[in-house]
């Protein structure tokens, strides 16, 4: 059973380790070489951004096999700084199922913003797949969007 749940900073060494795991691996997808965002492996930058984002725990029957990243803008943007999981539970529905429950726990946010590696093409078809539109390109990184229009009251 697939859970999120906001991290503690004792959550941090098992974030570190997935996010280790799930970025590295992308040199089967088209990197350059192992890697990922600034602090992707460390503990501490993420115990750092337990401060300034919403870090959430993703768990499959009770093991964290992956985390995210959230960043509030404004009352209704909010960016997806980061979302990984271990290469061993890619492919199963569980990022799409991730996405949902987030932005569900964010029901006045309009507008998603993320951006990922102009390179890895895995992700963009993702994030196209789960509604995201590509806005841009900055540098080496692609910009996507997704607009949620607000509910009629019925």
């Amino acid at each position: 059973m697939l859970s999120l749940t906001a991290a503690r900073p004792a959550d941090c060494d098992a974030l570190a380790r997935t996010s280790r795991a799930a970025f590295d691996a992308d040199v089967l997808v088209g990197a350059p070489g192992p890697g990922g965002p600034p602090g992707y492996d460390s503990a501490e930058w993420c115990r750092r951004a337990l401060v300034w984002g919403r870090v959430f725990v993703i768990a499959e029957d009770g093991c964290t096999v992956g985390g995210a990243i959230l960043i509030a803008h404004s009352a209704d943007w909010m960016e997806l700084g980061r979302v990984w999981l271990e290469p061993s539970v890619q492919g199963r529905g569980l990022g799409r199922a991730v996405l949902a429950d987030l932005e569900q726990r964010a029901p006045a946010v309009r507008r998603w913003t993320l951006d990922t590696p102009a390179w890895n093409l895995r992700n963009r078809h993702f994030y196209a797949r789960c509604g995201y539109a590509e806005v841009g390109i900055d540098g080496d990184s692609v910009r996507f969007e997704k607009r949620v229009e607000a509910e009629t009251p019925g």
